[in-house]
């Protein structure tokens, strides 16, 4: 089997197959020009896309805000009902050249 090793390079791109001239949807003479406030208009909608997906990461990050805070307050809800007190985090600088940072 030769794989097709006996074709040349026009039947492989197809050749004279492809679509005619006429075909081509970028030479259509039919196509009539929008109009300034149809442009705007577009041009409007696209920026309304935009504005409303910022709206839309702005809202998602309040809501990640907003459960990190409501976590928050339902550890020291817990820890009060249990009477459990974690341990005050050390201030990262003075652990600088000791191992207990690695603790």
């Amino acid at each position: 089997d030769d794989a097709g090793a006996d074709m040349d390079m026009e039947s492989m791109m197809g050749g004279d197959t492809g679509p005619e001239a006429g075909d081509d949807p970028s030479l259509v003479e039919n196509v009539e020009p929008k109009s300034f406030l149809e442009e705007t208009i577009l041009a409007l909608q696209q920026l309304g896309i935009i504005i409303g997906v910022a709206i839309m990461v702005m809202f998602g990050f309040m809501v990640m805000v907003g459960v990190e805070r409501l976590v928050e307050k339902m550890g020291e809800k817990y820890q009060a009902m249990t009477g459990k007190k974690q341990p005050e985090e050390k201030d990262p600088a003075s652990l600088v050249g000791t191992f207990s940072r690695y603790k």
